[in-house]
This record gives C-alpha cells, structure tokens and sequence, in this order.
C-alpha cells in the first residue's frame, strides 16, 4: 500500500466511522469530552492519554520517526512500515512545518468502533500552530490496552 493510498484510506475509514456512530442505533455516537469535566472515565485515565499523546507528539516534532513508530500499537504497526510512516509523516507535515504551539481541544471516545478490533479508542484532537501554518488542527488516535494508551493513528487536519 502506497503512503497515498494509505492516508486516504484512513481519511474514509474516519468518514465511515463518524457516519456509522450517527447512524447506528445500537453503537453509540463519539463521546465528546470537555476539558476538566468527567464524562463517565476516570480523569486519571485523560491523564495518561494525554500525557502520551503528548509524550508521542514531541518524538514527531523532533522528528523521531524511529522512536513514534516503536511507541505506536501493533495495530499500525500492522497497517504501515517504519519506512511508510516516515514518509506519511513528512507528506503531512510538509505544509505545516515543525510545531511551534499546541493546545487540545477536543477528545471524543469510541467503543468498538466499526472496522477496527474491539475495545476503547479514544481520538485528542488538537489546535497547532506551525512554523509553516498557523491555526493548524491534528488528530491523534490512542487505543487502551493493558499496559496503558498506545498511539494508533495521527493525521493533519488542516
């Protein structure tokens, strides 16, 4: 799978998913979560994912493609090379430049969402400004496991 093809792939896998939760009777919609309030997770749980969030977000700004890639879950993993993320990385950041503020916004969370393997997802969306553009947005994806939120996906909005 070419890094096109793969990131436009994920641009209709998120189209699917949005679609699917407003449409579905039985899944509940992404949950969207204000910052400081607690909508039924532990706020020590916000915690840890942004903390990791940012903990992986930092490896991209320095450019670390080695250490994001291995700090990523086994489902990119799948999905993508390490050879494949450095260059999704560098087409998406190419318009935005190296990030020079940053500030989340929004978290909206998923339960077993369609087309992806069973458990609790959660999506940090955030307001960047680059050295490049500013008034940025990204969006970075965490699924829980056992050990804690592990980074899935990431993607440069605008």
């Amino acid at each position: 799978m070419t890094p096109r093809t793969f990131f436009f792939a994920i641009l209709v896998a998120s189209a699917a998913l949005n679609a699917h939760a407003q449409t579905a009777a039985k899944a509940p919609a992404a949950q969207p979560v204000s910052p400081g309030l607690n909508h039924g997770m532990m706020t020590t749980q916000l915690d840890a994912a942004l903390q990791v969030t940012g903990r992986w977000l930092t490896l991209i700004d320095q450019g670390n493609v080695d250490a994001s890639y291995n700090m990523s879950s086994p489902l990119m993993k799948r999905a993508m090379t390490k050879e494949q993320w450095a260059q999704n990385l560098q087409l998406m950041r190419s318009k935005f430049g190296a990030a020079t503020a940053r500030e989340w916004f929004r978290i909206e969370r998923n339960v077993n969402p369609q087309g992806m393997p069973p458990g609790e997802y959660l999506s940090v969306f955030t307001l960047a400004n680059g050295e490049k553009r500013v008034g940025g947005a990204e969006k970075i994806s965490l699924v829980l496991t056992n050990v804690g939120w592990i980074p899935v996906g990431y993607v440069v909005l605008r």
